[in-house]
Protein backbone atom coordinates (compact mmCIF):
# COMPACT_ATOMS: atom_id res chain seq x y z
CA UNK A 1 0.00 0.00 0.00
CA UNK A 2 2.68 2.62 0.38
CA UNK A 3 3.66 1.95 -3.09
CA UNK A 4 0.73 2.46 -4.82
CA UNK A 5 0.50 5.08 -6.75
CA UNK A 6 -2.95 6.70 -5.61
CA UNK A 7 -1.61 7.22 -2.15
CA UNK A 8 1.48 9.14 -3.14
CA UNK A 9 3.37 8.96 0.19
CA UNK A 10 6.58 8.96 -1.63
CA UNK A 11 5.65 12.01 -3.69
CA UNK A 12 4.28 14.37 -0.76
CA UNK A 13 5.02 12.44 2.60
CA UNK A 14 2.32 14.59 3.97
CA UNK A 15 0.07 11.20 5.14
CA UNK A 16 2.79 9.83 6.87
CA UNK A 17 4.41 13.11 8.83
CA UNK A 18 0.66 14.41 10.12
CA UNK A 19 -0.65 11.05 11.05
CA UNK A 20 2.34 9.24 12.94
CA UNK A 21 3.71 12.40 15.35
CA UNK A 22 -0.02 13.20 16.43
CA UNK A 23 -0.77 9.59 17.03
CA UNK A 24 2.30 9.61 19.23
CA UNK A 25 1.30 12.30 20.83
CA UNK A 26 -2.36 11.30 21.48
CA UNK A 27 -1.84 8.13 22.64
CA UNK A 28 0.76 9.73 25.01
CA UNK A 29 -2.09 11.90 26.20
CA UNK A 30 -4.08 9.18 26.62
CA UNK A 31 -1.04 7.25 29.00
CA UNK A 32 -0.30 9.86 30.61
CA UNK A 33 -4.28 10.58 31.50
CA UNK A 34 -4.15 6.75 32.98
CA UNK A 35 -1.02 8.18 34.87
CA UNK A 36 -3.07 10.59 36.51
CA UNK A 37 -6.82 8.93 37.52
CA UNK A 38 -4.86 6.17 38.58
CA UNK A 39 -2.23 8.29 41.24
CA UNK A 40 -4.81 11.49 41.40
CA UNK A 41 -2.05 13.92 40.34
CA UNK A 42 -2.85 17.14 38.59
CA UNK A 43 0.83 17.39 36.78
CA UNK A 44 -0.29 14.01 34.80
CA UNK A 45 -3.43 15.73 33.77
CA UNK A 46 -1.45 18.78 32.85
CA UNK A 47 1.19 16.95 30.94
CA UNK A 48 -2.18 14.61 29.02
CA UNK A 49 -3.40 17.95 28.66
CA UNK A 50 -0.80 19.74 26.27
CA UNK A 51 0.10 16.38 24.69
CA UNK A 52 -3.56 16.64 23.16
CA UNK A 53 -3.00 20.14 22.42
CA UNK A 54 0.50 19.79 20.37
CA UNK A 55 -1.80 16.30 18.35
CA UNK A 56 -4.34 18.86 18.24
CA UNK A 57 -2.13 20.87 16.48
CA UNK A 58 -0.43 17.79 14.21
CA UNK A 59 -3.83 16.58 12.96
CA UNK A 60 -7.03 18.68 13.06
CA UNK A 61 -8.84 15.86 13.08
CA UNK A 62 -8.10 15.48 16.64
CA UNK A 63 -9.77 18.53 17.54
CA UNK A 64 -13.25 16.53 17.38
CA UNK A 65 -11.96 13.25 18.80
CA UNK A 66 -9.82 14.73 21.98
CA UNK A 67 -12.48 17.14 23.65
CA UNK A 68 -15.61 14.89 23.16
CA UNK A 69 -13.82 11.82 24.07
CA UNK A 70 -12.78 13.88 27.28
CA UNK A 71 -15.73 15.45 28.02
CA UNK A 72 -18.00 11.86 27.79
CA UNK A 73 -15.69 10.68 29.90
CA UNK A 74 -15.93 13.16 32.54
CA UNK A 75 -19.61 12.63 32.18
CA UNK A 76 -19.54 9.11 33.32
CA UNK A 77 -17.13 9.91 36.05
CA UNK A 78 -19.16 12.95 37.20
CA UNK A 79 -22.77 10.83 37.46
CA UNK A 80 -21.82 7.20 37.23
CA UNK A 81 -18.28 6.16 38.25
CA UNK A 82 -17.81 8.45 40.77
CA UNK A 83 -13.92 8.44 41.05
CA UNK A 84 -12.97 11.98 41.52
CA UNK A 85 -11.49 12.12 38.12
CA UNK A 86 -13.15 14.80 36.59
CA UNK A 87 -10.47 17.24 38.22
CA UNK A 88 -7.55 15.63 35.79
CA UNK A 89 -10.21 15.19 32.83
CA UNK A 90 -11.10 18.55 33.41
CA UNK A 91 -7.62 20.12 33.02
CA UNK A 92 -6.56 17.96 30.61
CA UNK A 93 -9.32 18.81 28.41
CA UNK A 94 -8.99 22.85 29.15
CA UNK A 95 -5.44 22.59 28.14
CA UNK A 96 -5.72 20.94 24.97
CA UNK A 97 -8.39 23.40 24.07
CA UNK A 98 -5.72 26.04 24.99
CA UNK A 99 -2.93 24.90 23.29
CA UNK A 100 -5.63 25.25 20.08
CA UNK A 101 -6.59 28.66 20.58
CA UNK A 102 -3.11 29.85 21.47
CA UNK A 103 -1.96 28.72 18.11
CA UNK A 104 -4.91 29.82 16.47
CA UNK A 105 -4.31 33.45 18.16
CA UNK A 106 -0.81 33.55 17.43
CA UNK A 107 -1.38 32.70 13.74
CA UNK A 108 -4.14 35.67 13.41
CA UNK A 109 -1.75 38.37 15.05
CA UNK A 110 1.41 37.07 13.32
CA UNK A 111 -0.10 36.33 9.47
CA UNK A 112 -2.50 39.96 10.43
CA UNK A 113 -6.50 39.29 10.35
CA UNK A 114 -7.11 39.81 6.78
CA UNK A 115 -4.44 36.61 5.46
CA UNK A 116 -5.77 34.06 8.50
CA UNK A 117 -9.42 35.60 7.22
CA UNK A 118 -8.66 34.17 3.50
CA UNK A 119 -7.04 30.77 4.86
CA UNK A 120 -10.14 29.96 6.68
CA UNK A 121 -12.37 30.72 3.77
CA UNK A 122 -10.13 28.23 1.51
CA UNK A 123 -10.71 25.50 4.24
CA UNK A 124 -14.12 26.56 4.28
CA UNK A 125 -13.82 25.54 0.55
CA UNK A 126 -11.80 22.66 0.48
CA UNK A 127 -14.25 20.87 3.17
CA UNK A 128 -17.38 21.66 0.90
CA UNK A 129 -15.33 19.94 -1.82
CA UNK A 130 -14.08 16.91 0.08
CA UNK A 131 -16.60 16.22 1.94
CA UNK A 132 -20.10 14.04 1.53
CA UNK A 133 -20.43 11.22 -1.10
CA UNK A 134 -21.02 12.32 -4.95
CA UNK A 135 -21.65 9.34 -7.29
CA UNK A 136 -20.00 10.73 -10.04
CA UNK A 137 -16.70 11.25 -8.56
CA UNK A 138 -17.21 7.30 -6.83
CA UNK A 139 -17.98 5.94 -10.13
CA UNK A 140 -14.84 7.56 -11.57
CA UNK A 141 -12.59 6.54 -8.70
CA UNK A 142 -13.76 2.62 -9.04
CA UNK A 143 -13.21 3.19 -13.06
CA UNK A 144 -10.16 4.37 -12.68
CA UNK A 145 -8.79 1.42 -10.01
CA UNK A 146 -10.73 -1.08 -11.79
CA UNK A 147 -10.05 -0.27 -15.26
CA UNK A 148 -7.95 -2.02 -17.64
CA UNK A 149 -6.02 0.66 -18.62
CA UNK A 150 -5.22 1.69 -14.93
CA UNK A 151 -1.71 -0.35 -14.60
CA UNK A 152 -2.16 -0.81 -11.16
CA UNK A 153 -2.95 -4.44 -11.47
CA UNK A 154 -1.67 -5.05 -8.03
CA UNK A 155 -3.87 -3.36 -6.23
CA UNK A 156 -6.33 -6.23 -7.38
CA UNK A 157 -4.69 -8.22 -4.83
CA UNK A 158 -6.28 -6.01 -1.88
CA UNK A 159 -9.78 -7.31 -2.84
CA UNK A 160 -9.21 -11.29 -2.77
CA UNK A 161 -7.19 -10.48 0.98
CA UNK A 162 -10.08 -8.23 2.22
CA UNK A 163 -12.82 -10.69 0.88
CA UNK A 164 -10.24 -13.60 2.80
CA UNK A 165 -10.05 -11.31 5.50
CA UNK A 166 -13.93 -10.84 5.64
CA UNK A 167 -14.14 -14.12 6.00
Amino acid sequence: MLAAPAVRIFLYGREVLGEVPGLALFLGGWLALAQGLQSRRLGWGALAGLLFGAAILTKATYLLMIPATLGLTFLLDLFYYRQGAWKNLALAGALALACFAAWQFWQMRYYGAEAYQADLDRLRQLAAVTTGFHLRTAVSGVRGVLGTDSGHFYLYWGIPALAYAAY
